[in-house]
C-alpha cells in the first residue's frame, strides 16, 4: 500500500464538475475510442453526470459511444470516475491513498498479471471475466486538468452484463464531512459507539437497519470474520 506521507503535499486547485465534463468531451472520449482500433468510426457520443449517491467519494459520469466497426454498429457504455471534493475532504477521507491504489491496480497490476498468465500459457479469463475492461487509468497531474492531483478511471459499464448496484445506505445522504468521518470510523472502529451514534444522528434507525443488512451479507459470504 502507498504511504499517506506520499500525498501530504498537494496543490489546492481541484477540478470542478464543468472541467471534468469538458475533459471527457474534448479528450477522454477519443482516448477511449482508440481502444476499438483503426477501423472503428465514432458516430456519436453522450455524457451523463450521476447526481445520485452512486459515487460516494467519487464523481461518476456515464459515457455512451455509438461506433461503426467493419460496417457493424456497436454501442459501448463506459463509467468514468473522478475524485470528489475539495482538498480537505480528499485528505480526511484518505482519497489520495485509496484512488492511487485503485489506479495502480488497474493500470499496472492487472495488465502485468494478465501478461504473466499468457506468457505461462495459462488462461487469462480470471482477469478478462472478473474485472471490468479498463480504457483509461491515471493518477497524479493529469494533462488538461488543473494542476492538483487527480484520478481518472474509465471502465466498461457492467449494467449491460446484468450487474446491478447494491442497496444504498441511507446515511450517505449526509454531508461530505459526515461521509468522510463515517468512512474513517468504518475502517477503524465499525463496532464503536462513535460510528453508531453518527449514523443515528444522520439518518436514524433506518441507517442502522441498512448497515446491519450489509454487514450480515458480508459476514455470510465470508468477507468478515465476525459481526
Amino acid at each position: 500500500m502507498l504511504s499517506e506521507d506520499t500525498y501530504t503535499t498537494v496543490c489546492t486547485k481541484m477540478s470542478t464538475q464543468q472541467q471534468q465534463l469538458d475533459y471527457i468531451e474534448r479528450y477522454l472520449v477519443y482516448d477511449i475510442f482508440q481502444y476499438f482500433g483503426k477501423d472503428a468510426v465514432l458516430e456519436s457520443h453522450s455524457v451523463k453526470c450521476s447526481t445520485g449517491l452512486d459515487g460516494f467519494m467519487s464523481a461518476l459520469y456515464t459515457v455512451k459511444l455509438e461506433l461503426l466497426i467493419a460496417d457493424r454498429r456497436k454501442s459501448e457504455v463506459v463509467l468514468v470516475k473522478f475524485m470528489k471534493g475539495d482538498e480537505a475532504f480528499r485528505k480526511s477521507s484518505n482519497s489520495y491513498i485509496q484512488f492511487a491504489n485503485e489506479i495502480f491496480g488497474y493500470a499496472e497490476i492487472l495488465p502485468a498479471y494478465e501478461h504473466l498468465l499468457r506468457e505461462s500459457h495459462l488462461s487469462s479469463d480470471v482477469v478478462t471475466n472478473w474485472v471490468p475492461r479498463c480504457y483509461f487509468a491515471k493518477f497524479g497531474q493529469v494533462d488538461r486538468l488543473p494542476t492538483g492531483k487527480e484520478s481518472v478511471l474509465a471502465l466498461k459499464h457492467l449494467k449491460g452484463d446484468g450487474y446491478e448496484l447494491g442497496p444504498r445506505l441511507t446515511w450517505l445522504l449526509g454531508t461530505e464531512a459526515d461521509c468522510a468521518e463515517l468512512s474513517r470510523l468504518f475502517d477503524t472502529d465499525m463496532h464503536g459507539a462513535a460510528f453508531r451514534q453518527l449514523s443515528i444522528d444522520i439518518a436514524g434507525d433506518v441507517a442502522n437497519e441498512e448497515i446491519f443488512k450489509t454487514v450480515r451479507h458480508a459476514y455470510e459470504h465470508g468477507y468478515m470474520d465476525e459481526i
